[in-house]
């Protein structure tokens, strides 16, 4: 069998990289964009929300902070859903 070992601390400078961050910041700005694309527009309220900020854990998050994103996301028994952050997320990944 053939094995390959990580090396965590050595992940870790890579990770803290000036290229890494500059790379995981432009995935995540392109994310952003294409799910302000797909986002449902009424006033435009939801996809003025839709941002890029630091998570706690020192990367990157994409979210909508407006107060209803998630029930445009995942539909309510009332209303369907509209997904734009899961579509986006799955096209920045290919």
């Amino acid at each position: 069998m053939s094995t390959i070992r990580l090396d965590p601390a050595a992940i870790e400078e890579l990770r803290h990289s000036a290229g890494c961050e500059a790379d995981l910041r432009r995935r995540a700005d392109a994310i952003a964009d294409r799910a302000r694309l797909l986002a449902h527009v009424r006033t435009g309220r939801l996809k003025a929300s839709i941002e890029v900020r630091a998570s706690l854990d020192g990367g990157l998050e994409v979210g909508a902070t407006a107060p209803y994103a998630l029930y445009v996301e995942l539909g309510t028994r009332y209303e369907e859903p509209h997904p734009f952050l899961r579509p986006a997320l799955d096209a920045g990944a290919s």
